[in-house]
């Protein structure tokens, strides 16, 4: 639960190799603690649990949405002004590096602009 309760700022970090270690570790201690089951995906059915990325990435909206809109730091999140030609409500922050384009503040800040 600790992980998960920061999975918004690190989830976007992780990379493809990471993520797929820690879905393995996942499986690994479901099998140890409810037994074998034929696929994963019918444990995580028989739980009314979901796979760790897309809690991750529904964790990673909700803290977005409530950061930006009820939060003493929503001068995190740029709004742009309103007109005819903006779509997306929040302005992204420019990267220019692979690393800062996965860093959480753009990360959560493309999540707000999908919605």
């Amino acid at each position: 639960m600790h992980l998960e309760y920061q999975a918004p700022v690190w989830h976007s970090g992780l990379s493809a190799a990471q993520s797929r270690s820690l879905d393995r570790a996942q499986r690994l201690t479901m099998v140890g603690m409810a037994g074998w089951h034929p696929s994963h995906s019918q444990q995580l059915r028989e739980l009314g649990l979901e796979a760790l990325p897309a809690r991750w990435l529904r964790l990673a909206k909700r803290f977005a949405r409530r950061t930006a809109t009820r939060s003493r730091h929503t001068d995190l999140f740029q709004p742009v002004a309103r007109s005819r030609h903006v779509t997306k409500p929040y302005r992204e922050p420019m990267s220019r590096t692979v690393a800062h384009y996965s860093s959480p503040l753009p990360f959560l800040t493309r999540l707000l602009n999908e919605q």
